[in-house]
């Protein structure tokens, strides 16, 4: 210690009875403090006010810390040589450091001994008691509320051994058997600094107060004590007869990585707290504290500030990465692969796979997925996360079986091609000399007619002449008919129409058809074309999705209202993006696209899958959905979470979905199955693993199409909803 001496009256080796489990000891190892850290330290060290004695500014560093404190009496009690009722406790070693500072209520039984001995109590429980790693604030306010009650027994017995002088008048007697009754009170503000440990890569700050003791909390650059959302009011106090009186205790939990200093303070410095949280060198503090002890009103002032110095503020440690949380290895015919949770921090996933002859392989997966061919046999495997040179644990190994390949059934020989005639080149000659034919018959009718020879002649004569009536010769139409892509026949062209003859007009030859294949409906702009089901389909599709409408007399739909639909999964891409298919019709809405909450399932292994989603998501935005919950079924007839279910168990909802098991029917037991859209309002239950929705008497709503909004379905006779086996 630079700054202090061993010697010194305000510093010792402190050794407080704990009141916690003593922590084992292993070796040559000790631990000690509360971050976690094993390893011989330094100390601790504990620093305390002396209550009978003035104190200038005093200020000390050991490790990353740099400590400054100041204690003053009020004008009152230096005159009548009275100790002060403030106190400072600060105890500390090379990683963690602890402190208290407590202010004592004057109007109870001797204030200072409340705050003597509740400053020290405090210190050692942040050092013993306080349980590493833990960042919950609602279970430390618990433990510590449970220890200011606990100190009771403890402290009435020492406010009950303090004597009353001898000498003291009776009405002053009596009046402090009247405070003694009521116990001696003290407000507090304590806290805990953890440097980053293996345990804690970003170190930990705990801060807690009652009643209008002060704290400061301020980053490199800014002040963040609004984030302790504090209360400053002396209501709430402690006292050794009832424990914490007027509320409870305030706490604040957080890393250091924008910490660097904490200040705590009393009421009677409490009027400079932003000069203080700004910055006062030892000088103005010392000038200020003695201009505050000159007022008529002035009271004990005890200030305490805790600095990080600036290169030790903590950087993030690299720890080992841990063993993906939920690891699931399946085996199909002929193949094995594996999924499991995406690690934080990960960049890559190594995979060990132990084969049935024991031989092991490695592989690295860029996703949270692996498949691979196997043979038959029990198949092993484990994964593990890497990243940037760091290698995670490995996750407990998990086994499947890969069956044989079923043997092929020999199949009958194929029934001989009928060998149709050649209809097709028959039909092209025939063309092509019709065509001829034709052309022929126009130059033979052009040159008798024109001419002079017999032929013209006897045209001519059995022409009438009044009048000329000319007969035109049908023209023989080509039927449209699909020609299969291989075939190197080109679809006939039509010949040009010839001169009028009176001709017999030939018959084309019979062409072979084959009935045209039904094609799909043109897609919806944005929206998937139908796909085709899986055969046979699990569920029924429905005709159209469920509308997303208000309920009578309502503009506009429920707060927080959801859709739950079902459908065959299409495809899952490469950017993390699903499709699935809702509804047969090609609306809009009859496909969705939602981003997969964990790493992709096996397709081949999937029939049918389920979506929980907002029901603000416009049905046109190109932006995929992001689920509150996938539920997948798989061919065996099992069903599991994809992901993690984004609900809560109590959460009241509104569900819009369609009358059906493939539908909402799957988290709503009871329903007819009536293929209509509905609307139930209920709570989401977690039962047994398995989300449904508990509905409220009079839960239940049809839509109406005359009306185009949800319609209440009378409650009478209440369904019955009952919880999946």
């Amino acid at each position: 210690m630079p700054c202090c001496s061993s010697q010194g009256p305000l510093l010792s080796l402190w050794r407080w009875p704990s009141r916690c489990p003593a922590r084992p000891k292993s070796g040559r190892k000790k631990e000690l403090g509360m971050a976690g850290y094993i390893g011989s330290r330094p100390g601790p060290y504990k620093v305390s006010a002396d209550q009978h004695r003035d104190i200038g500014v005093q200020t000390f560093a050991f490790g990353p810390f740099v400590v400054r404190y100041l204690f003053a009496r009020s004008k009152d009690s230096v005159k009548s040589g009275e100790p002060g009722q403030d106190y400072i406790a600060v105890r500390y070693d090379d990683r963690s450091l602890v402190f208290a500072l407590c202010d004592g209520v004057s109007q109870s039984f001797y204030g200072d001994l409340a705050a003597r001995f509740l400053g020290d109590a405090l210190v050692d429980w942040l050092w013993r008691c306080l349980p590493a790693g833990e960042f919950h604030v609602e279970a430390i306010r618990r433990m510590l509320m449970e220890h200011l009650s606990s100190l009771v027994p403890e402290a009435t017995r020492a406010v009950q051994s303090i004597p009353i002088p001898p000498d003291a008048p009776p009405m002053l007697r009596d009046v402090l058997e009247q405070k003694r009754a009521i116990g001696s009170e003290t407000t507090f503000a304590c806290g805990a600094i953890e440097m980053p440990s293996p345990s804690q890569p970003e170190g930990r700050i705990v801060l807690a107060w009652m009643g209008n003791s002060e704290l400061q909390l301020w980053g490199r650059d800014h002040d963040r004590t609004r984030e302790l959302d504090a209360v400053w009011d002396d209501k709430y106090r402690w006292s050794t007869k009832v424990g914490p009186k007027g509320g409870e205790v305030g706490i604040f939990v957080g890393t250091l990585r924008d910490v660097r200093r904490v200040l705590a303070y009393s009421d009677g410095i409490a009027s400079l707290r932003e000069r203080l949280g700004r910055g006062l060198d030892d000088a103005a503090l010392k000038e200020e504290a003695q201009r505050l002890g000159e007022t008529p009103a002035s009271d004990d002032i005890s200030f305490l500030e805790v600095e990080l110095q600036p290169e030790q503020i903590p950087e993030t440690v690299l720890l080992a990465l841990p063993a993906p949380a939920t690891f699931q290895v399946r085996a199909t015919e002929g193949r094995i692969g594996a999924t499991w949770a995406t690690v934080p921090g990960a960049e890559q996933y190594e995979v060990e796979w132990t084969k049935p002859s024991g031989e092991k392989e490695m592989f690295v997966a860029g996703k949270t997925w692996w498949a691979h061919p196997g043979g038959e046999g029990e198949h092993a495997l484990r994964v593990r996360a890497l990243a940037q040179g760091r290698v995670g644990e490995w996750s407990p190994i998990r086994s499947a079986t890969v069956l044989a390949m079923a043997a092929e059934v020999p199949q009958p020989p194929p029934p001989p091609v009928e060998r149709r005639p050649k209809r097709r080149i028959w039909l092209v000659g025939g063309l092509v000399a019709l065509f001829f034919l034709l052309i022929c018959g126009g130059v033979l009718l052009w040159s008798s007619t024109s001419g002079t020879g017999p032929l013209a002649a006897l045209l001519r004569a059995a022409t009438p002449t009044s009048t000329a009536t000319t007969t035109h010769t049908a023209t023989p139409t080509a039927a449209v008919t699909e020609i299969p892509a291989s075939s190197p026949i080109s679809t006939p062209t039509e010949p040009p129409t010839p001169t009028p003859l009176p001709t017999a007009t030939p018959t084309p030859l019979p062409i072979p058809t084959r009935p045209l294949t039904a094609t799909q409906p043109a897609p919806v702009p944005g929206r998937l074309p139908e796909s085709p089901l899986p055969t046979p389909p699990p569920y029924a599709l429905p005709e159209f999705p469920p509308p997303v409408r208000p309920v009578t007399g309502e503009n506009a739909i429920p707060e927080n209202a959801v859709v739950a639909v079902g459908g065959p999964l299409l495809a899952c891409g490469a950017q993390g993006i699903c499709e699935m298919r809702i509804a047969r019709q090609d609306v809009s809405g009859a496909a969705v696209r939602f981003r997969q909450p964990a790493s992709p399932v096996f397709p081949d292994t999937v029939r049918w899958v389920w979506i929980v989603y907002p029901a603000d998501h416009p049905t046109t935005s190109a932006e995929p959905i992001i689920p509150l919950l996938v539920m997948v079924e798989a061919r065996d007839g099992t069903r599991a979470l994809w992901g993690e279910a984004k609900l809560r168990d109590g959460q009241a909802t509104w569900v819009h979905g369609i009358d059906s098991p493939g539908g909402l029917g799957t988290f709503v037991q009871g329903l007819p199955g009536t293929g209509e859209a509905v609307l139930v309002r209920g709570v989401w239950r977690l039962d047994g693993g398995t989300w449904i929705v508990e509905v409220i008497e009079g839960g239940l709503y049809r839509f109406s199409q005359e009306m185009n909004v949800y319609v209440r379905e009378p409650p009478t006779p209440p369904p019955t909803w009952t919880p999946r086996p």
